[in-house]
């Protein structure tokens, strides 16, 4: 059923599987390792694996995350299923906290290392081994802050504001902003902290850079806009954009 219906899976197949406990663990890694499911041409709009997943999280089977954690690591950051993972792997809790340990100390990918932190950032668990793997991962990457603030341990307030004392905005202007600069400040504000006076003027600066390039942009466009008024007062109209159901693989 899981295979066949793609989105439509019903409470009540999801209720008989819990049901049948430890016994639907094995067919459903099974399931979830079958790189065949995720094909276009597949059953089920190619959402099988992605529903092997979610059975797994919801029976909590803590004798999957070892296999679970391997798919996460096989799959490429722009795989559906790479995201199912990541962000259902911490619903087993502390049943995820010495397998991924362990993952990420035997890696030596960067994306991965990302990952396994990612998944120990939300599981829940209290633990000084996640406190330091977090740590180590904001001071490799200040943009990766936000997974202190996800752990939400008031004790890692002295290394993010370190971490921000020693930042340096990046020029030239960006449209979107400074994304380190943001996420160090943001998670500082999370945790309960405050910015020093001198913490605020880098903000202030990294703001500037942002409006300026905003206004830059906005320039660039009106003097487009007068260049070809008549053309495009002459277009025709087209209906905005609408959100719909993300499709599968």
């Amino acid at each position: 059923v899981l295979e066949e219906k793609g989105r439509d899976v019903s409470a009540e197949t999801r209720r008989a599987i819990v049901a049948l406990g430890p016994a639907a663990v094995a067919p459903l890694v099974e399931m979830m390792e079958d790189e065949d499911l995720a094909m276009d041409d597949a059953p089920g709009a190619g959402m099988g694996q992605v529903w092997a997943v979610r059975m797994l999280c919801e029976l909590k089977a803590a004798a999957a995350v070892e296999p679970m954690l391997r798919m996460m690591v096989a799959t490429g950051s722009m795989d559906y299923l790479h995201d199912e993972l990541v962000g259902r792997l911490p619903k087993l809790g502390a049943a995820v906290v010495e397998p991924a340990l362990r993952g990420r100390a035997a890696s030596d990918d960067e994306d991965a290392r990302g990952d396994f932190a990612a998944v120990l950032a939300a599981c829940g668990v209290r633990d000084p081994r996640i406190l330091a793997v977090l740590i180590e991962e904001v001071r490799a990457r200040p943009t990766s802050a936000a997974m202190l603030a996800e752990y939400g341990d008031p004790a890692a307030l002295p290394f993010l504001s370190e971490v921000l004392d020693r930042y340096e905005v990046k020029g030239p202007p960006r449209l979107l902003g400074d994304q380190g600069l943001t996420e160090l400040t943001v998670s500082i504000k999370e945790l309960g902290g405050t910015l020093t006076a001198a913490q605020q003027r880098k903000l202030d600066r990294g703001t500037a850079s942002v409006e300026a390039s905003r206004a830059q942009l906005k320039a660039a466009l009106a003097r487009r806009g007068r260049g070809g008024g008549a053309a495009a007062a002459a277009a025709p109209r087209v209906a905005p954009a609408r959100r719909v159901v993300r499709p599968g693989p």
